[in-house]
């Protein structure tokens, strides 16, 4: 299979994103989807947080789908689900049950407002067994059940996207067609996952937790990411048609309009948003999905090794991230600083952390293959 360092790239990037985005939520005004609030506080970070989640998720599901047809059709389909289960399910259980919990842990330790929480071995396996027995520390992890599914999903539906059609045609070689689709089914999709399913977070059955009405869209953009990853992204309007102008105008479109969403969220216009934030939300992640994919693929595709052996342990760092950001937060939770300061701190120090440990664990053989 033809490598593509330009989405290796991308995707270290999002990840990066993923990590800033829990680093920050700690520091805004809210503190809403952070399991800490921080005393110092700075409405910059409203405004990227919610920018970063109208569009992050959507694009990782579309790079998904980039490559599951190739992927499909050379393993198999007895062998890439074995591969699916092992990298995306056993991940997630294993890493529910260890590596947020002991986040979580260390955070309320260096936190210092609970009296029952302390350092020790007895103290730490009471926290464990009332957390496992009263909820599940899922948080971002979810994104790997939910992409397992997907990919059940694909094997079943596989026979389909087998077989060649005009309509496929069009759309991977007509950019204004592809984007045009992709809005109109986006909203429709958003809007109706929203009006019956909600925005927020919620537990099916154990540790199996997302935004339930965001899952239709999700899928969507994995779909038009198979759409366009089926015989090469090389033979699709995003190479063959570019225009670096064109692109770079979409991308910018696609931060305004999160921008727009976002101040009309802050400042709570509820009433607005109503009718229109639906709409502001998918031309957020339909335009900067695009647009990254188009400009990584066609400007950053070079071979850096730095940026390869950063990549190589993107998966990791999302993984581990969220454990460690929330042990620093409960560090700095205890220090009186500028809240804009604290928050970069916690994100550079949680990336780079996390990449060491994901360095040290992927020299483990079996680790270095599942991840």
């Amino acid at each position: 299979m033809k490598k593509y360092n330009g989405i290796s790239y991308l995707k270290l990037m999002l990840t990066m994103f993923v990590v800033a985005h829990h680093a920050f939520l700690a520091f805004t005004p809210s503190g809403a989807a952070s399991p800490i609030h921080d005393g110092n506080r700075t409405i910059i970070f409203s405004y990227v947080t919610v920018l970063f989640d109208n569009f992050f998720m959507y694009t990782f599901f579309l790079i998904a789908g980039l490559f599951a047809y190739k992927s499909l059709v050379s393993r198999g389909k007895a062998s890439y689900f074995l591969s699916r289960l092992l990298r995306l399910g056993a991940v997630f259980f294993i890493a529910t049950y260890t590596v947020n919990i002991v986040g979580f842990y260390l955070m309320e330790v260096f936190k210092g407002t609970d009296p029952y929480i302390n350092f020790g071995l007895s103290n730490f396996a009471g926290y464990y067994e009332f957390v496992v027995m009263n909820f599940f520390p899922t948080q971002h992890l979810w994104f790997l059940w939910v992409l397992l599914l997907f990919n059940v999903i694909f094997i079943v539906i596989f026979p389909f996207f087998s077989k060649e059609n005009k309509v496929s045609k069009l759309l991977r070689n007509n950019e204004v067609i592809f984007i045009v689709t992709m809005l109109v089914l986006g909203v429709l999709l958003y809007r109706t996952g929203s009006l019956f399913l909600g925005y927020d977070f919620v537990t099916l059955f154990g540790p199996f937790s997302a935004q339930i009405g965001r899952v239709p869209v999700y899928f969507m953009m994995y779909l038009f990411g198979i759409l366009l990853g089926r015989n090469g992204i090389e033979n699709t309007f995003i190479v063959q048609r570019y225009r670096m102008k064109n692109h770079i105008f979409i991308l910018v479109l696609g931060i305004i309009s999160g921008l727009i969403f976002a101040l009309l969220l802050i400042n709570s216009h509820f009433e607005i948003l109503y009718y229109i934030g639906d709409i502001l939300t998918t031309v957020t992640f339909v335009l900067i999905t695009i647009g990254l994919i188009a400009l990584f693929i066609n400007h950053l595709n070079q071979e850096s090794k730095f940026l390869i052996a950063l990549s190589e342990n993107a998966f990791m760092i999302y993984i581990l991230h969220y454990g460690v950001v929330s042990a620093l937060q409960g560090i700095f939770y205890r220090i009186d600083f500028n809240g804009f300061i604290e928050g970069v701190l916690v994100f550079i120090l949680g990336f780079i952390i996390s990449f060491g440990i994901s360095y040290l664990l992927r020299k483990i053989k079996i680790l270095a293959k599942i991840a």
